[in-house]
């Protein structure tokens, strides 16, 4: 008989170390469940650590059966949708090399996607280095199948010009989060912790800020909007409208013909009154 592992050996090698090391980092570092402030206005935040509530047995065996159902996952639907597998252009898929691609990048999609799950306060750092690692995962398995010359090579890019890939990778990722979710929704929901609870008030806090922001910003905004048009009514100001009803512009000169007045018309370029037309011509411009 002979056993093999369904991971390439060099991923197993460099998983810990180049695929999930850094978003654990991040979380670690850069998170944080409730505000500076509210940890210091609510010091009992601090005792699930000093009560070993976070890290104990109940803890422990409860991350080893989610390990054990999401590997099961990992595995089982893969190996079903791949076994006897031929694509529509009659390649067979059912290989073991393209099996473990399979596997192996279903894996980094739901460790991401629960490392994201899991970060409440998100910074910079915490973007480049969740999704700088599932784009690092890529480009490493693509260079070491391909520059170095891996056992694995061409079975991802294989996997993923089918959409058996895709299909198969959406449905296990949704079969793997659905569980977490309706785990975190309902405790927060019916056992909120003060961490829950404190969140919560802080949430609700920056919304309402935020809905002030607004009103205070509404008028303001609504100053600053002028109108460029350029007709009377739709000028803010009175404009020439006082001018026009007075009759003031218009001066009543005897007409060379022996008539009894004429309105002097102005040319376009603004130097005077022209005596060549009769009826009036009122070059206004641009208000």
């Amino acid at each position: 008989y002979c056993i093999s592992t369904v991971f390439d050996p060099m991923f197993i090698s460099v998983y810990n170390l180049f695929y999930t090391s850094l978003p654990v980092l991040a979380l670690g570092i850069f998170d944080q469940d409730v505000s500076d402030r509210n940890s210091l206005c609510y010091p009992k935040l601090y005792t699930p650590g000093h009560s070993n509530l976070l890290f104990n047995k109940r803890e422990f065996l409860r991350s080893a059966l989610h390990g054990f159902f999401t590997s099961c996952v990992l595995f089982l639907i893969p190996y079903g949708t791949y076994k006897d597998g031929v694509s529509p252009k009659g390649h067979v898929l059912s290989d073991h090399m393209l099996l473990g691609s399979v596997v192996a990048t279903i894996l980094v999609i739901v460790v991401t996607a629960q490392i994201a799950l899991d970060t409440s306060y998100w910074t910079v750092f915490n973007h480049i280095m969740i999704w700088g690692s599932l784009i690092w995962y890529f480009v490493l398995q693509y260079f070491y199948n391909y520059v170095i010359g891996g056992r694995y090579v061409g079975s991802l890019s294989k996997a993923m010009n089918e959409a058996t890939f895709w299909f198969t990778t959406v449905i296990t990722v949704i079969i793997l989060m659905i569980p977490v979710l309706a785990w975190r929704f309902y405790f927060v929901d019916v056992r909120p912790t003060l961490s829950d609870r404190v969140r919560l008030k802080q949430r609700l806090a920056q919304l309402r800020s935020r809905q002030s922001q607004d009103v205070l910003r509404t008028p303001s905004a609504r100053r600053t909007r002028r109108s460029i048009r350029s007709g009377y009514a739709f000028a803010h100001q009175e404009g020439f409208g006082r001018l026009i009803t007075s009759g003031k512009i218009m001066r009543k000169l005897p007409r060379p013909n022996g008539g009894d007045f004429f309105f002097p018309t102005f040319n376009n370029h603004g130097s005077g009154p022209s005596n060549i037309g009769q009826t009036t011509t009122l070059d206004m411009g641009t208000n």
